[in-house]
């Protein structure tokens, strides 16, 4: 057998007469990825997703898929990309990365007068409706204990009245 995990895989694959087409509406692996696993060009795939492609695939083709992550993860070892140089506008040349870094950092800051201008306008309208919110609950209390306390005074005057009509009714019949 070869060496290399992605032509034994494309081996065992084309061995038990399935084609790339058919793997992929089992896996729902994208094409490109299950060309690029078998011609071992995966350098430009991320560990995580590749070691979960290869899982998938293996799995599919009934083969242990530990021993074809151990070899990719040699072959992405093995394969040292170096980066692009890019020029800026002070005609340096940067790396890419450090590049992304500053290009982001000036996005940011750049950005900031425009998030100033937004807070300006949410703060004050989150502040107003929870003032309402507050208002509205003391509101309710506020007029659930005056309802209360109505309720309470008029139970109070009901027996006052009725102690004060039952002083005054005299015995019909005397002894």
């Amino acid at each position: 057998m070869s060496e290399n995990p992605g032509v034994r895989l494309k081996q065992i694959r084309l061995a038990r007469g399935v084609s790339l087409e058919e793997v992929h509406k089992k896996t729902r692996i994208h094409m490109s990825i299950l060309r690029s696993i078998e011609g071992d060009s995966v350098s430009n795939l991320n560990s995580v997703y590749l070691k979960g492609f290869l899982k998938l695939y293996c799995k599919f083709l009934n083969v242990n898929p530990g021993e074809y992550i151990e070899q990719y993860r040699e072959v992405q070892k093995s394969v040292v990309i170096k980066p692009k140089e890019t020029k800026v506008e002070k005609r340096e040349t940067v790396r890419t990365q450090e590049g992304w870094f500053l290009r982001k950092a000036y996005e940011k800051i750049g950005a900031f007068p425009a998030v100033k201008r937004i807070h300006a306008v949410i703060f004050p309208v989150v502040g107003v409706a929870l003032v309402m919110v507050v208002l509205f609950f003391v509101g309710r209390y506020v007029a659930v204990r005056r309802t209360h306390t109505l309720t309470q005074e008029k139970t109070t005057t009901a027996e006052k009245v009725n102690k004060s009509v039952a002083s005054k009714k005299k015995p019909l019949l005397k002894q």
